[in-house]
C-alpha cells in the first residue's frame, strides 16, 4: 500500500497497514489541513537514500511548505532492517508549517544504522511541535533529522526508552540558526 495525498483537506483515520515497502503514506505540499489519526502501521522495509517511513511529507512543485498537518494517536512498529532493508523512520518530515506530531507510539526498530523515530529533515519548516509521543526500542535517533531550515520548533513531554546512541539528536549538520525549544 502506498497512498499519496494531493488534495486539501485530507484525513486518514483508523487504518492498519502491514508489511509495507519503503513509504506507506506520503503528503506533498499541496495538502493543507491533513489529519492522520488513530492508525496502526507495522512491518516496513526501506533502503538508505529512499527516505523510507510509514508517513513522509515532501515538497510539491513550486511550493515551499504545507500547512496544518496533524499526526496524532498513531502507532508505528517493527521497521528498518527487515527483509533486506537497511533504513527506516516512523515519520519523516519535510516542508511543513504549523505541524503537530502528538501522542503517537513509535517502537521496535530493527537495526542501528540510519534508523530514526521522528525525523525532522529539511525544507521550510516553521512552528513544528513534537509533543507527548512514546518512543522505545529505536536505538539510533528516536527524535532527530537534519533539521535544516527548522524555525520556532518545540519538542516537549516525549518519552524515550532503550535508545542506545542518543535520545534526541539536534542540529545534526550544524545548519540551524534559530532556537529549538526542548522541555522535559
Amino acid at each position: 500500500v502506498y497512498i499519496r495525498f494531493q488534495s486539501s483537506p485530507a484525513a486518514l483515520v483508523g487504518f492498519e497497514v502491514i508489511n509495507g515497502n519503503n513509504k506507506q503514506f506520503e503528503t506533498i505540499t499541496d495538502t493543507h489541513y491533513g489529519v492522520l489519526w488513530n492508525n496502526y502501521m507495522h512491518g516496513n522495509t526501506g533502503w538508505d537514500g529512499s527516505n523510507p517511513a510509514f508517513i513522509m511529507t515532501t515538497s510539491g512543485a513550486g511550493l515551499s511548505f504545507a500547512s496544518y498537518l496533524i499526526l496524532q494517536n498513531n502507532e508505528f512498529a517493527d521497521y528498518g532492517h527487515r527483509l533486506g532493508g537497511n533504513a527506516g523512520s516512523c515519520v519523516k518530515i519535510y516542508s511543513q508549517f504549523k505541524l503537530l506530531i502528538e501522542n503517537n507510539i513509535c517502537r521496535d526498530a530493527v537495526g542501528t544504522a540510519d534508523i530514526a523515530g521522528f525525523a525532522l529533515k529539511g525544507g521550510d519548516m516553521n512552528r513544528v511541535t513534537v509533543r507527548g509521543n512514546t518512543i522505545y526500542n529505536v536505538p539510533a535517533h528516536p527524535i532527530g533529522g537534519n533539521m535544516h531550515t527548522l524555525f520556532n520548533a518545540e519538542i516537549l513531554f516525549n518519552r524515550v526508552y532503550n535508545a542506545s546512541e542518543n535520545t534526541i539528536r539536534i542540529n545534526q549538520d550544524g545548519l540551524i540558526t534559530t532556537p529549538i525549544y526542548i522541555y522535559r
